[in-house]
Order: structure tokens, then C-alpha cells, then sequence
């Protein structure tokens, strides 16, 4: 696999298009980060996701007068809190 990117990096610098060769720059630089994640598989999907319901709750709730309830906002949402008594047995 390393060996087609460096082919591709080889044909693309031979082309000489500008806007290619700054794509294959940006992959230069990035190469460490890429090889990474096609390895291990790990992404930033747990945390997009919950940026994704916490902008939600900044638009349903049309702005918190302080980020005190904002913040309590968030946590009753999804901050895993059991809010459902507790049965003793």
C-alpha cells in the first residue's frame, strides 16, 4: 500500500497541476495521522456525536440565561444520571 502512495505522489509531482500538488502536500503532512487511523480504526465519531446533541439542546432551548443551566441542560440530557428511584429489596 505505501508503495502505490508513493507512485501516486511520483505521478502527481510529474503532472505539475497546482492544485494536485497541494493535495499531495496536505497527505505529506499528514501521513503519520493517516497510517494511524487506517490501522487502529479509532475515530472521533463518540465525540462528534455528542457535540452534535449538545448543539441540539442549544437550539431547542433557544439560549440559557447563564451557562450554569446550559450546563445542567447537558447533564440531565446525557450525563447517564439514573433519575428513577432506587427499589430497596
Amino acid at each position: 500500500m505505501l508503495y502505490l502512495f508513493i507512485k501516486w505522489v511520483r505521478d502527481s509531482y510529474l503532472k505539475h497541476i497546482k492544485e494536485i500538488t497541494k493535495v499531495v502536500k496536505m497527505f505529506k503532512n499528514h501521513i503519520p495521522g493517516i497510517i494511524n487511523a487506517l490501522i487502529t480504526k479509532f475515530s472521533n465519531a463518540m465525540a462528534e456525536r455528542l457535540n452534535g446533541k449538545i448543539q441540539e439542546i442549544k437550539t431547542v432551548g433557544r439560549g440559557y440565561r447563564t451557562f450554569k443551566n446550559f450546563r445542567s441542560a447537558i447533564l440531565f440530557f446525557y450525563g447517564g444520571l439514573n433519575l428513577y428511584p432506587q427499589l430497596l429489596q
